[in-house]
C-alpha cells in the first residue's frame, strides 16, 4: 500500500482528568441493563459521572422503560453518551479490570489504554 496514513496519535487524548477504575464484572451487568432499556433504534447508553458515582442508563421513552444502576467514581462532573453494544464489543476485548479515561465529554474514551470508542451526541 502505498501514500501517507494520517496521524492516529493526533485523536487519541493524552491529557484525561476523566478517569474511572473498575472491573468488567461490575459495569458490564448494568450496561446490558441499560441497553435493554435504551431506544432499540439507537442503543444509546447514558454515562453520568457525578459526585463519586457513575449512573449508567438507557430509556426509551417510546416504551416508557428505564435503568439507571451506578458505580464507584471520582473526577469531574460530567455526561457521555454511547451506542451501548459497542460499549460491549470493546469491553469484551479487555481484561477483568478497567480504567476507563476520557479528555472531555464529546470527546473519545480509552479503555485500558488501548481501545478507543467515540461518543454519540445527545439530543
Amino acid at each position: 500500500f502505498g501514500g501517507s496514513f494520517p496521524n492516529y496519535s493526533s485523536v487519541i487524548p493524552t491529557n484525561n482528568p476523566i478517569l474511572l477504575k473498575t472491573s468488567k464484572s461490575e459495569i458490564v451487568p448494568l450496561i446490558k441493563k441499560s441497553i435493554d432499556a435504551a431506544n432499540k433504534e439507537t442503543g444509546l447508553v447514558k454515562f453520568s459521572f457525578c459526585a463519586g458515582t457513575l449512573t449508567i442508563s438507557g430509556r426509551d421513552e417510546d416504551r416508557g422503560s428505564e435503568f439507571s444502576g451506578t458505580a464507584k467514581y471520582n473526577g469531574q462532573d460530567i455526561t457521555i453518551c454511547f451506542n451501548g453494544k459497542k460499549m460491549l464489543e470493546c469491553l469484551s476485548v479487555c481484561s477483568e479490570s478497567l480504567e476507563i479515561s476520557a479528555s472531555a465529554p464529546n470527546g473519545c474514551i480509552i479503555i485500558n489504554e488501548s481501545v478507543l470508542l467515540m461518543p454519540m451526541m445527545l439530543e
